[in-house]
């Protein structure tokens, strides 16, 4: 469903067990209320896609791009530009500015 198609996100660890691109993905992926202990982990994404595209599926998907960074002090969401050109033929492609870097991604709506 999320493909990233590039991202000039730092690839050191600093000490963590995953890059900030796998935690950002692994936060947007997982549904809200899945993970044990920590009820805010996670986004609404993966219950959008039996949702209607539509203005209302757009803010719920700015907000899944916002709350996928909330869980990571290495991702300080900043904006997010969505390009909605090619929905009729299934593609979403997304910029999510985190601090100083982009990360580009694409969804299949």
């Amino acid at each position: 469903m999320i493909q990233i198609l590039s991202s000039n996100l730092p690839l050191g660890l600093d000490g963590y067990l995953v890059t900030a691109e796998q935690s950002f993905i692994d936060g947007l992926t997982t549904q809200r209320g899945s993970v044990i202990g920590k009820p805010d982990y996670g986004t609404d994404l993966p219950r959008l896609k039996h949702k209607a595209f539509g203005s209302d599926w757009l803010i719920e998907f700015r907000r899944c791009l916002k709350d996928a960074c909330k869980h990571d002090p290495r991702l300080e969401f900043k904006s997010a530009l969505i390009n909605d050109s090619e929905v009729g033929a299934g593609k979403l492609y997304f910029d999510v500015q985190i601090g100083h870097y982009i990360l580009k991604g694409l969804v299949n709506v």
